[in-house]
């Protein structure tokens, strides 16, 4: 049975800029590397960089995949043994320097597992490197030499802040080095040749955006506050917390007020957990006499935790809602709205146009989040 038919196709994406993705190891220092998928505003008249078709999920993200959630390999093989990467290598768009936004994952993540919505982001005219943190939170990971980083499993009973103390000490100096290495492109000379050079040559370091999703908008969070209280100039304009995981934060991230201004978005599952959502409220009412601000709360009724990742296409929606992966709501309109409002923000905050009233893109599937709900602080 070949159960790939079965999935859904993918929605087209929501920016007016034609995208192109790689998938590549980045250097970030000498000798080190990191695992990255670009996506970036193509040209699609223009020669590809590469001819390798890079698959949807590499064999060693469904393998883990399927031993940590029980599926078959047979199933998972079955899903995507034919499925690859939707938008081609192509050549990257010279009408501009693009914009930059780096986004980290959450746990079970690797740099494939946000395809769409990371796509989605670079259709509204940005270069969007998802990375691969090697920290041992995610379904896979390998680092400079090969070597493969398994996921760790807390153990029964761990207290999840300290056990997770450690993935946000190391998504902090990943999150330094990517930023350090693209900062370094406006005084390197190009790597001759390369396809990832060729994208990289594109990009406008001096416009960088955060965007983290669960642990990664935690780790997003830890970041910000690790360079202020350093005394370093933050290299990033613009943050954006989707679903950020406040359990794993000391109470000193939680006090903490974004030396940058910033965005929320939480899915409908998040705001139906009230320590989840007292500490993404407080993190917003920090703000509140900060010279950065919170450009935007927003809630998004009847979608699950997951909602911007991969797992929302990988089988029909009522099997996806029966295992809890997908919530009650019209995904499709859901997940548009979150798309559009987070490309909005985004292109405002790294300087293009003002964004359009985000509550009126689909005002009933995205909403603000109100008084009532923070007065759950």
């Amino acid at each position: 049975m070949v159960l790939r038919y079965l999935r859904k196709s993918r929605p087209e994406c929501q920016g007016s800029h034609q995208v192109g993705c790689l998938r590549a190891r980045m250097p970030v220092q000498e000798g080190k590397d990191v695992q990255v998928q670009v996506h970036y505003p193509g040209d699609h008249a223009a020669q590809h960089l590469t001819n390798e078709q890079e698959p949807l999920f590499r064999h060693g993200v469904l393998e883990n995949l399927g031993a940590k959630q029980g599926i078959p390999m047979w199933m998972l093989q079955s899903l995507f043994k034919y499925s690859m990467q939707h938008d081609p290598p192509v050549a990257p768009s010279t009408a501009s320097k693009w914009p930059v936004v780096l986004f980290s994952s959450g746990i079970f993540g690797s740099c494939e597992m946000y395809t769409q919505f990371c796509r989605d982001l670079a259709s509204f005219g940005m270069i969007v490197f998802a990375m691969e943190h090697e920290d041992g939170s995610g379904i896979y990971a390998s680092d400079s030499n090969g070597q493969v980083i398994p996921y760790l499993d807390p153990p029964s009973g761990a207290d999840i802040q300290s056990f997770r103390e450690p993935n946000l000490q190391q998504r902090t100096k990943e999150i330094a080095e990517m930023a350090q290495a693209l900062q370094a492109l406006q005084q390197a000379t190009p790597e001759s040749g390369t396809p990832l050079a060729q994208v990289l040559q594109q990009a406008d370091p001096a416009r960088m955006a955060l965007v983290g999703h669960s642990l990664g908008a935690a780790g997003v969070v830890r970041y910000l506050r690790t360079t202020s209280e350093q005394g370093e100039a933050c290299p990033f304009k613009f943050a954006m917390f989707m679903d950020l995981w406040p359990e794993p934060l000391k109470q000193e991230d939680l006090a903490f007020a974004p030396q940058v201004d910033f965005a929320m978005i939480l899915s409908g599952e998040w705001m139906t957990f009230s320590s989840f959502l007292s500490g993404n409220l407080q993190i917003i009412s920090n703000s509140s006499n900060a010279t950065a601000q919170c450009r935007a709360a927003l809630q998004v009724p009847g979608t699950s935790h997951q909602w911007i990742s991969e797992t929302q296409m990988i089988a029909p929606f009522w099997v996806l809602r029966r295992s809890g992966l997908m919530g009650s709501g019209d995904w499709l309109r859901c997940y548009a709205a979150t798309a559009q409002a987070s490309g909005q923000l985004l292109v405002s905050a790294l300087g293009g146009k003002e964004h359009q009233d985000l509550e009126k893109l689909d005002p009933d599937v995205l909403k603000k989040i109100d008084s009532s709900e923070r007065n759950v602080l």
